[in-house]
């Protein structure tokens, strides 16, 4: 494949790929527009080994090239942040600085008091312990605990309304489920998701870190949401719509 000579990028693989460690994934180079060597975002499987984008671990490539994102799906159970990963976690620490939130990475993530949607020193969300919250990473690094916060860039809507994006998730229940399933069900086209809607009307929170929250009319069909997702995973298309 030849370089990409705007971007700087030589992607030597297509979206859907199956690969193994090892293998590359893509060359970096000087870009012809701005002469600067361009920026490759990295997810979950990915390194960066001079000028080679090579993969870590074993799964199916997810490619965005115009926005030179690159990751890899694998079914499993560990958790490694990304920063921009939406993830859905616990609050198990409360302190005067904000809280301490288990989203089964290596280490508890930190979320500030003040990082949700308009909070201000007055005016703030005061969550308890087991509270659930949807975030999304702004801070990962191995050496560090990993930062999240509850605020989406450009959005102006406030907590307090309850339309923002990211924040507290009340009631309903969490399923656990492998990092490939929870990848799978953030596609806009997931069968999985789509045929449930058709029979039962429910909210849903997908994290990347393969905690996902759902919440129905009623206990009973919430966790019967549940259930379903539970079961269908690393199953293909039309052996999920059936069970669904």
């Amino acid at each position: 494949m030849r370089m990409d000579e705007e971007s700087g990028v030589r992607w030597m693989v297509e979206h859907g790929d199956i690969v193994v460690a090892g293998d590359v994934l893509a060359k970096v180079g000087m870009s012809a527009v701005n002469g600067n060597v361009p920026t490759v975002r990295i997810g979950p499987g990915v390194a960066v080994r001079g000028d080679d984008v090579i993969v870590t671990q074993s799964g199916v490539v997810n490619v965005v090239k115009e926005r030179n994102k690159v990751w890899i799906d694998a079914n499993q159970m560990r958790y490694m942040p990304s920063v921009e990963d939406a993830v859905v976690g616990t609050v198990v620490e409360k302190h005067a600085e904000g809280y301490r939130v288990d989203i089964g990475a290596y280490e508890l993530a930190s979320l500030g008091a003040l990082e949700f949607e308009g909070a201000t020193k007055r005016n703030r969300p005061n969550l308890g312990v087991g509270a659930t919250v949807y975030a999304r990473v702004v801070s990962a690094n191995k050496c560090f605990e990993p930062e999240i916060s509850c605020i989406l860039p450009g959005s102006s809507k406030s907590w307090v309304s309850g339309e923002s994006v990211f924040g507290e998730l009340d009631g309903g229940a969490l399923v656990r489920v492998s990092l490939g399933t929870a990848r799978s069900l953030l596609s806009p086209d997931s069968p999985v998701l789509q045929s449930l809607a058709k029979k039962v009307a429910f909210e849903s929170a997908i994290g990347q870190n393969g905690v996902v929250w759902v919440r129905a009319g009623s206990v009973t069909l919430t966790v019967l949401v549940t259930l379903a997702i539970r079961a269908t995973q690393n199953l293909d298309s039309s052996r999920a719509e059936s069970i669904v």
